[in-house]
């Protein structure tokens, strides 16, 4: 019966074929760049082509915009982190870039993985120009004239940056590790799992508005033809109009969704 390792098991094997230094970075590194690929994925799911988050953004765009800025700065910040020098003061960084110290002793595998590290720079130039104007520090010229988030151009650009990575992990797994690791994780969806539930709801509510004949537009109308339509018993008579004034409030946004 197969079995999956867990991240530990595979710690040690990088530090067992590695060193224990290099084999911790290079876990490290590896955890890092599947934490920016889910980021990606994510994003993607609610803010790319598939556009889940369209429910959430008729019924509350204020808050789904707040979303699409925190999940747009953790995408920005997992890149340019990746790609930070090698050390800041005389603290050593979870970079790419440390990673050329480790294999000074396999020539070719230096070269390669010295081009692979400048093509991922070229990539993630954007978030790290990003993350300098907007994040670390306040650009008076970005705060005069902001351009906001473009889903669309961060998806694209943080999609190569991410594989531009890879590319340099990839490098050294295969010829270090004996292995060629993929540029994709498995993992459980989240973004959908809300989404789902949200557009579930809104048919539900649908179906119940559809099915409400109120006498006229009032609230009080819409209440009354509410309770006729479940039979609320007296009793449940304050609960069931709070739910139904809700109904009567969304009502109209049902059909923008």
């Amino acid at each position: 019966m197969p079995t999956t390792r867990d991240s530990e098991d595979i710690r040690r094997e990088y530090e067992q074929k590695l060193g224990q230094e290099f084999g911790g970075l290079f876990w490290h590194l590896w955890n890092d760049w599947a934490n920016a690929r889910l980021a990606y994925k994510e994003f993607d799911e609610l803010f790319g082509e598939a556009h889940s988050a369209r429910p959430l953004a008729a019924m509350a765009p204020l808050f789904t915009g707040d979303i699409l800025r925190t999940l747009a700065r953790s995408l920005i910040l997992d890149i340019s982190r990746l790609t930070d020098p090698p050390g800041s003061g005389q603290r050593r960084n979870i970079t790419i870039h440390a990673i050329p110290t480790h294999i000074a002793g396999h020539v070719l595998l230096l070269r390669e993985v010295k081009g692979l590290i400048d093509v991922a720079d070229d990539k993630a130039t954007f978030a790290r120009t990003m993350r300098d104007k907007q994040l670390a520090h306040r650009d008076l010229l970005e705060a005069e004239y902001p351009r906001g988030v473009n889903a669309s151009e961060i998806l694209t650009k943080a999609d190569e940056a991410i594989s531009a990575i890879h590319g340099v992990l990839a490098a050294v797994g295969h010829a270090l590790l004996d292995s060629d690791m993929m540029d994709d994780i498995v993992y459980e969806p989240r973004a959908r799992a809300l989404t789902v539930r949200i557009e579930t709801l809104i048919e539900l509510a649908r179906f119940v508005d559809s099915r409400i004949q109120p006498k006229d537009t009032r609230a009080s109308s819409y209440i009354e033809a509410f309770n006729k339509l479940f039979n609320v018993p007296p009793g449940e008579g304050m609960a069931a109009a709070r739910i139904a004034a809700h109904l009567w409030r969304e009502a109209g946004r049902l059909d923008s969704v």
